[in-house]
């Protein structure tokens, strides 16, 4: 029993001691970063950095699964994949700035150290292919499994989202891979869709004959329901873009 005690006793210290070290970190030295800002909506807010030693460091901050400061290791096999794929697209000739100037979405910054010097490129919804490839390979590292809280912040949910969460019905079910969009009329959707080939984007059928609503699936292993739904909101070939969802009857 004693040696049960000692060794909870060093994992503790050990926990305690990591956690500290991770809230010290200098977020200049990063090797990798993804920082996500807030929009007119419910834009999920947070950072993502990732160290030289490997340690991942996700700050959580408004419309997040987790709130706070996390931390996690990388393993060498993926950190060398990230190295690769900033490398193969030649991060740092890219533009600093890629400017927009529609207040309603969420500025964009991605940051890449390369022999000491640091480059952070800044952007919202027009911004080079190689640059989005690059986010979703961080957001990869967002949503994966394994976070180690470090410090936890209080829950922040934006007005929208939670008008959402109030007037939600309960009995509604949410088809997180359907999604309900409504294309602008000068929106060829046969091209649209060539966009999001990424995520196997296809049509399922039209809502009504007299309404320009249409059921498109995708793989929702590729992309996570939320933030792709966060994409399509943010589209300009769209008018809006809601989760299709599965009406059961009330029980009398």
């Amino acid at each position: 029993m004693r040696y049960v005690v000692v060794f909870i006793s060093l994992v503790t210290l050990f926990s305690c001691s990591t956690s500290k070290k991770v809230l010290k970190m200098d977020k200049n030295k990063a090797s990798f970063s993804l920082e996500k800002g807030s929009c007119l909506g419910k834009c999920s807010v947070y950072n993502l950095h990732i160290y030289p030693d490997k340690v991942a460091v996700f700050e959580g901050i408004a419309n997040t699964e987790l709130y706070g400061i996390y931390y996690k290791n990388l393993s060498v096999e993926d950190y060398n994949a990230l190295t690769k794929a900033f490398n193969d697209a030649d991060f740092m000739s890219l533009k600093d700035d890629y400017y927009s100037d529609i207040i309603d979405f969420p500025l964009i910054k991605l940051g890449f150290t390369k022999d000491k010097v640091r480059k952070v490129i800044s952007g919202k919804n027009d911004r080079p292919k190689a640059l989005l490839d690059l986010q979703l390979k961080l957001e990869d590292v967002v949503y994966s499994k394994g976070w180690q809280m470090a410090k936890a912040y209080e829950q922040v949910v934006t007005p929208v989202e939670e008008t959402n969460v109030e007037h939600k019905a309960p009995q509604e079910e949410i088809i997180e891979n359907q999604i309900i969009i409504e294309p602008n009329p000068n929106t060829f959707l046969a091209k649209w869709i060539k966009k999001y080939s990424d995520f196997n984007v296809s049509l399922v059928k039209k809502i009504a004959p007299n309404l320009n609503l249409w059921v498109i699936t995708y793989n929702n292993t590729k992309i996570s329901p939320k933030d792709f739904l966060e994409t399509l909101r943010l589209d300009p070939d769209l008018k809006s873009a809601e989760f299709n969802r599965k009406i059961t009857p009330r029980e009398h």
